[in-house]
């Protein structure tokens, strides 16, 4: 007499077969995913943290600066970079004259300043020093605009807005940062 309890060989054969396809197929997925989770957590770190320094130097040189003017403001009485024309009406650029040397802080007195244009562009960050030729300092930049507070003038507000602009995540607006700046100990304008 024959038991109908159990599996025949033939049958364990097969079932260990499909598991092994099934984990196989699982385990495949697992590491795809993983390369890709990393992958995407390396670019967005990557954006942030030139984000942020790009934001700090400017938010130091505005701190520092003897002079700034904001988008449609009358443009520096010095020689220097012309700005994009866009930014004298939407306020994404800035012009600061900043003291070359640290011990001579002359204020009043612009034959030894260094002039620092930065403006926003097609979702890229230029920075310009003098009448050099502006560079890219950042990239996937949504908006950045400078604004001046009307009561104390020597108060800018800066507003940074960062989204990839490719990627798994592209459209998704992944960094804001926003800082009133006072220009300490300087000229009011």
């Amino acid at each position: 007499m024959r038991s109908s309890e159990g599996f025949t060989l033939l049958e364990l054969v097969i079932g260990l077969g499909l598991g092994a396809v099934v984990l196989l197929t699982a385990s495949n997925f697992l590491v795809n995913f993983t390369k890709y989770s990393s992958n995407v957590i390396k670019s967005e770190s990557s954006l942030m943290q030139t984000t942020l320094a790009v934001f700090e130097e400017i938010v130091d040189r505005i701190s520092s600066s003897n002079k700034a003017v904001c988008g449609s403001e009358a443009a520096m009485d010095v020689p220097a970079v012309a700005r994009p024309s866009g930014c004298l009406t939407d306020g994404t650029c800035i012009q600061l004259r900043c003291d070359t040397i640290a011990a001579t802080n002359t204020p009043s007195t612009f034959s030894d300043d260094t002039v620092y244009t930065y403006w926003l562009s097609s979702g890229n960050l230029y920075k310009a020093v003098n009448s050099g030729a502006g560079v890219v300092i950042a990239t996937n930049i949504n908006t950045l605009t400078f604004e001046r507070n009307s009561a104390y003038l020597n108060t800018i507000t800066v507003r940074l807005r960062v989204e990839a602009s490719s990627g798994p995540t592209s459209g998704t607006l992944k960094e804001y940062l926003d800082t009133t700046v006072v220009m300490r100990g300087k000229s009011l304008n």
